[in-house]
């Protein structure tokens, strides 16, 4: 699984989470969320990550998951 997690640095908090099957697809999504972020006065970081599962990343890149909130998985 890849998941293409948006982050905002300044607020250290997970903006969404989607999940993918193909990595192309995962990078042309993050591509568009790149495009959407230009000029935009947030700090992001959009990166894809690829785990076996939701669990398996929440334990690796544990930072990303602090402060959930109402965050979604998106698929």
């Amino acid at each position: 699984m890849y998941f293409l997690i948006n982050y905002s640095r300044q607020d250290g908090k997970l903006l969404s989470i989607t999940e993918y099957c193909d990595s192309a697809e995962a990078s042309k999504a993050k591509r568009e969320v790149e495009i959407a972020a230009i000029g935009k006065s947030v700090k992001t970081e959009i990166v894809i990550l690829e785990a076996d599962n939701l669990d398996s990343l929440k334990s690796s890149h544990s930072r990303y998951f602090n402060d959930l909130g109402n965050i979604q998985l998106s698929k």
